[in-house]
């Protein structure tokens, strides 16, 4: 395989970009945690989390401590660790609900720690209704108790918040194309929502003419979750490109298809056996398969890990809207990060995206057991063999 040369900044070459998405659940926040204690975060479910069965890695402990992400030094020292490990931005997770936006707090302290040569910071709007996790309810349906709002004063109040306090700060992260980027997560769920793949055309639109007033150069809108579409007229309401938020941990049924062999699907499973070098070439396929039907450019996604059992108190038959029986995957985590990174540089050296990026799941989300910073087991290694394998396949090779 031969790699062109690249500056680092993509002025040369084809250079993509390496981002993970940043999960700010390990702070207190009155509108995510209500009725629970002044001071709770999600590093409660990391400390309760027990061994389910034979062979579960749980608990799983941060080794640098359950430390509270609104101190400014905390966030200072992940981007950091990340842009010295080739991390190119962490995309950090915000949501609405009612006139509150959970995560855009995290998200203005980072940006405000962004220096010169480390990580920079995006944006994704996780445009769900959110189910109790802390932890879930047993043997019911799973309890919404946050819901998302769709009307148009709503969105215009949401895109004016992000143009004037994220999109133009000079930490905020900017994709290969040179735009800032802005995913949104899960456009079916707008689109349930709101009513019609014509509302979130106009709030597409809506975006990029607020972005241009605020003197911006436009937008990358990136659509999340490409998987779960129903058909694909979400994503012709006017995105840039796409890609999942999972690569791993899930095979729903994606536009008709389905992995040749059912026994590689984790549909509805817990724990599916499978040698990984075959889980990844499921993933290699699916890559191939989505980026020939999706209607702009399908970018890959990487899963470091996947094990929610943090988040319930027992294992239990798939319900809607519960962590319960989401698939754990029990290669470990030093392995299966490089070796899902690999199988996405090989589709994006395939493909060529003209604007280049692969997404990693995740930087910090202990409690769905997907994560690079270091635990009291591995360490950084996973974080530093990504790194290198990251650096090498985009540098000139023969």
């Amino acid at each position: 395989m031969v790699k062109e040369p690249a500056d680092g900044n993509g002025s040369r070459g084809y250079q993509p970009h390496l981002l993970a998405y940043y999960y700010p659940g390990f702070h207190y926040d009155p509108v995510l945690h209500p009725g629970l204690p002044e001071g709770w975060s999600e590093w409660e479910l990391v400390r309760r989390a027990r061994p389910f069965f034979l062979g579960h890695r749980q608990p799983r402990r941060p080794a640098w401590g359950f430390q509270d992400e609104s101190d400014p030094d905390v966030l200072a020292n992940k981007l950091a660790v990340a842009g010295a490990h080739g991390i190119d931005g962490l995309i950090s997770i915000i949501y609405s609900y009612g006139s509150a936006t959970p995560g855009l707090s995290v998200l203005r302290r980072a940006l405000d720690e962004v220096r010169q040569g480390t990580t920079r910071v995006a944006a994704m709007w996780a445009n769900h209704r959110r189910y109790w996790c802390y932890p879930e309810t047993e043997d019911t349906p799973g309890r919404v108790y946050l819901t998302v709002g769709y009307r148009p004063g709503q969105l215009r109040r949401l895109i004016d918040e992000w143009c004037e306090t994220i999109f133009a700060h000079p930490g905020y992260y900017r994709s290969p194309d040179g735009l800032p980027l802005f995913v949104l997560y899960s456009p079916q769920a707008f689109t349930d929502g709101a009513g019609s793949p014509d509302a979130l055309a106009r709030f597409v639109d809506m975006l990029r003419d607020r972005a241009q007033r605020t003197g911006l150069p436009g937008l990358h809108v990136h659509a999340s979750s490409a998987t779960y579409l129903r058909n694909t007229d979400p994503l012709r309401a006017g995105f840039d490109s796409c890609s999942d938020y999972l690569a791993l941990g899930y095979s729903e049924d994606t536009l008709g298809y389905k992995p040749g062999n059912s026994e590689i699907s984790l549909h509805g499973h817990l724990i599916v056996p499978i040698e990984m070098n075959r889980r990844l070439a499921v993933v290699a396929d699916r890559f191939r398969t989505l980026a020939a039907r999706m209607p702009v450019p399908y970018l890959p996604a990487v899963t470091v890990g996947r094990d929610c059992t943090p988040r319930v108190r027992k294992l239990g038959h798939r319900r809607i809207g519960h962590y319960s029986s989401r698939p754990v995957i029990l290669e470990d985590i030093g392995t299966l990060g490089p070796a899902a990174l690999s199988t996405a540089i090989d589709f994006l050296d395939e493909a060529r995206p003209p604007v280049p990026m692969v997404f990693l799941n995740a930087w910090n989300e202990w409690t769905e057991g997907a994560y690079l910073e270091p635990d009291t087991e591995y360490g950084l290694w996973p974080l530093t063999e990504i790194g290198r394998i990251w650096r090498t396949a985009w540098t000139s090779a023969l």
